[in-house]
C-alpha cells in the first residue's frame, strides 16, 4: 500500500499480512486476523458446534511478521512501488556453485519483459508450450510491450486466464509484441526452438 500526496509518500510492504489502511493520516497494518463465530471453526467436511470460538485466537502463540517502510519522492508510479513490493516478496536467492562446463553465457534470461510497467506473474512449462502470464502494474496503456525469449519463437498464441480459447499471434524471431491496457492481465503460450540460437 502507498500513502502519499503525489510529491512524496511512504509505501508499506508486507509478506502475507491480512490488511492495511490509513485512518486520520495514520498508516496501519493488521498483523493478525481473527473472528468470533458463534458456530465455532470449520473442520473438514462441516462445522463442529462444540468448538469454542476462543480456541482459534492462538493465545500464547509466538508469531513473526515481515514488513518494510519505503519512503519515496513523487507518486507511487514514479517510485515504482509495485516493483519494490515484488522485490520485497520475492528476494533474490544467490547460490554459489563451482565452475563447470556449459553453453550458457555469464548473463542469460529465458524471458525478459519489454515495458516499463509490466511484470511476469507466472511462467511454466506445459505439453503445449511455455505459458507466460504478464500484467500491467501502474494503470497505463503499453502499446509497444514485448516478451523477449532466449530462443526463437516457433508458435505463439494468447489464451484466457484458464489457458483456453487460444488465438494465434504473429511474432518476430525471439520477440513477441503485444498491446496491454491499464492493469490488464494477458496469458501467452509459446513454443520455443532451443536449437535456433
Amino acid at each position: 500500500m502507498d500513502y502519499g500526496d503525489g510529491e512524496k509518500g511512504v509505501a508499506l510492504l508486507n509478506r502475507g499480512l491480512p490488511g492495511n489502511n490509513v485512518e486520520g493520516g495514520v498508516v496501519m497494518l493488521s498483523l493478525l486476523k481473527c473472528t468470533a463465530l458463534k458456530e465455532g471453526y470449520g473442520e473438514g467436511g462441516g462445522w463442529n458446534f462444540k468448538t469454542k470460538t476462543s480456541d482459534g485466537y492462538e493465545l500464547g502463540v509466538q508469531h513473526e511478521f515481515e514488513y518494510a517502510l519505503a519512503p519515496h519522492q513523487g507518486d507511487w508510479r514514479q517510485a515504482q512501488i509495485s516493483r519494490r513490493g515484488m522485490e520485497f516478496n520475492r528476494p533474490l536467492i544467490a547460490l554459489k556453485v563451482a565452475k563447470h562446463p556449459g553453453r550458457l553465457p555469464r548473463r542469460w534470461s529465458l524471458v525478459e519483459v519489454e515495458g516499463e510497467s509490466l511484470a511476469i506473474s507466472a511462467l511454466r512449462h506445459t505439453p503445449q508450450g511455455t505459458v507466460v502470464r504478464v500484467y500491467e502494474t501502474e494503470g497505463r496503456q503499453e502499446a509497444g510491450a514485448g516478451l523477449r525469449f532466449a530462443w526463437p519463437v516457433v508458435r505463439a498464441e494468447e489464451t484466457n486466464l484458464i489457458e483456453q480459447e487460444a488465438r494465434s499471434l504473429s511474432c518476430e524471431g525471439k520477440v513477441l509484441r503485444f498491446e496491454i491496457g491499464p492493469f490488464e492481465i494477458k496469458t501467452f503460450r509459446v513454443a520455443l526452438d532451443p536449437g535456433g540460437g
